[in-house]
C-alpha cells in the first residue's frame, strides 16, 4: 500500500493581511518544520486539501512535496473555523530516520454491532491514545475487538495490541479504561397521574397571580 501524498508551495505570504491573500486565492496556509530544519511558510491548492483530508487527518504520515523535495511528515495539527469547519491552517512536522515523535493516534472499534441492541449501550472513553514511535513504526489507528464483551465488561489500556510492544511509548496508564459495555437506560413516559400532579400549580404560585 503506498504513502499519502501532497503538494504546496512555498508561500511567500505572511502575517494577518497575507494569510487573508493566500485564503482569498483559494489556498490554504501551513507550515512544514522539524527539530533539524528552519520552518518554512507554506500553502496547499484548498480544493486538493479538502479532498485529501476527508480521508486522513491528524497523525496522518505522508509525502509532502515542495518544490521539487519530497518530506517524509505527519499531520501535527489542523486548525479550523469552529462555525463552518473550513481548514484555516496545517501544521506539518518532517520526520527524522531513527528519532522519535510525539504523535496521537485514534483507536477505532470494530464488531461494535455484535454487543449493542435496546438493552446495551457501548462507552467510549478513550478516543485516541499519545505516544512516541519512530517514524518506522507509525500507525494510522489502534483497532480495539469489542465483539467478546459482556454486559459490565471493560477493555483497559493494558489490553490493547500494541501495549506490550516496545516501539510504542504510551503516555496513557495501563489501567486507564478504553471501553466499557453497560445497560442502557430506558426512558420511561411518565404515568397520567403523575403528569397531572407536574402541571399542579403550588401555593406561591396562586398567591403570585392575585
Amino acid at each position: 500500500m503506498s504513502r499519502a501524498s501532497l503538494s504546496g508551495i512555498v508561500r511567500e505570504e505572511v502575517g494577518t493581511t497575507g494569510l487573508k491573500v493566500v485564503r482569498k486565492d483559494h489556498f490554504v496556509p501551513g507550515v512544514l518544520y522539524g527539530h533539524h530544519r528552519e520552518s518554512t511558510p507554506v500553502k496547499m491548492d484548498e480544493i486538493e486539501l479538502d479532498k485529501f483530508l476527508k480521508y486522513h487527518g491528524v497523525g496522518t504520515n505522508l509525502d509532502f512535496t515542495v518544490g521539487s523535495k519530497a518530506h517524509n511528515v505527519i499531520i501535527k495539527d489542523i486548525q479550523r473555523n469552529p462555525l463552518k469547519g473550513q481548514v484555516l491552517h496545517v501544521d506539518f512536522q518532517e520526520l527524522q530516520a531513527g528519532e522519535k515523535v510525539k504523535v496521537t493516534v485514534p483507536i477505532r472499534m470494530i464488531n461494535k454491532e455484535a454487543v449493542e441492541d435496546t438493552r446495551t449501550v457501548l462507552t467510549e472513553i478513550i478516543h485516541e491514545v499519545e505516544m512516541s514511535v519512530l517514524p518506522k513504526d507509525l500507525i494510522d489507528s489502534i483497532e480495539v475487538d469489542v465483539s467478546h464483551l459482556k454486559m459490565g465488561d471493560n477493555i483497559k489500556v493494558e489490553e490493547l495490541s500494541i501495549f506490550n510492544d516496545e516501539r510504542f511509548e504510551l503516555s496513557v496508564d495501563a489501567d486507564d479504561i478504553v471501553v466499557t459495555l453497560a445497560e442502557a437506560k430506558i426512558h420511561e413516559e411518565p404515568t397520567e397521574e403523575e403528569a397531572t400532579i407536574a402541571v399542579v400549580p403550588t401555593i406561591d404560585e396562586d398567591l403570585g397571580t392575585l
